[in-house]
């Protein structure tokens, strides 16, 4: 829930690489790192920290994917759609 919260912020994420994050923080605005590899976690982060000008531009990316995929109306329609397909089966 806090990376899509975060992608809903504007905010870039640094996530780890598996699944089912991956599903909901794929995409532009997030890096998704291995948990074995704390030297690429730490240099993610410090390029993040040192471009305030990159941070933007990918927390726009991650709250406009957020918002095409996750939207309460996009939500609403998907557990609509299931319902129908439960009731017709």
């Amino acid at each position: 829930l806090v990376l899509l919260e975060s992608r809903w912020h504007g905010k870039p994420v640094c996530m780890s690489d598996m699944a089912p994050l991956n599903e909901i923080a794929s995409g532009e605005g997030a890096f998704a790192l291995s948990v074995d590899d704390a030297g690429l976690w730490a240099a993610r982060i410090d390029e993040l920290a040192a471009a305030p000008g990159r941070r933007y531009e990918l927390g726009a990316k991650a709250r406009a994917l957020a918002a095409a995929n996750f939207s309460a109306e996009r939500m609403a329609a998907q557990y609509a759609e299931v319902y129908r397909e439960l009731l017709d089966s």
